[in-house]
């Protein structure tokens, strides 16, 4: 058995990807939409992560919905709100997870073809 003492802080950086995700959209006027939205995916930090005796390679999921509001023609702008969980899965002897709260505005612009 492996045991890691933390002995301090220190800058980790991490990359990820989530593959797999869902959108639902709901028209409520002709410029204002609902969504709900799912996502799963993994990342990966230089350093076990968040606590020692976990693992460097973790797991997230998001859950979130919010408003689009087409303000002009092809000009989109999102409120949202989304719940994400980082965890390990038990793979490791320590898995304590993390979960936060994410309050996000973003701007959508049509590129080409059809408006969004």
């Amino acid at each position: 058995r492996r045991v890691q003492v933390e002995n301090g802080t220190g800058l980790v950086a991490g990359a990820g990807l989530s593959p797999l995700g869902a959108e639902a959209l709901g028209r409520v006027t002709p410029r204002l939409q609902v969504f709900l939205a799912a996502a799963v995916g993994v990342v990966w930090f230089t350093r076990e992560v968040p606590v020692a005796n976990s693992k460097a390679f973790n797991y997230t999921c998001e859950l979130g919905g919010g408003f689009l509001w087409e303000f002009r023609e092809g000009r989109r702008l999102r409120l949202g709100y989304m719940f994400h969980h980082l965890s390990n899965a038990w793979s490791a002897e320590e898995n304590p997870g993390l979960d936060g709260d994410v309050f996000y505005i973003g701007w959508e612009a049509k590129v080409g073809g059809s408006p969004p």
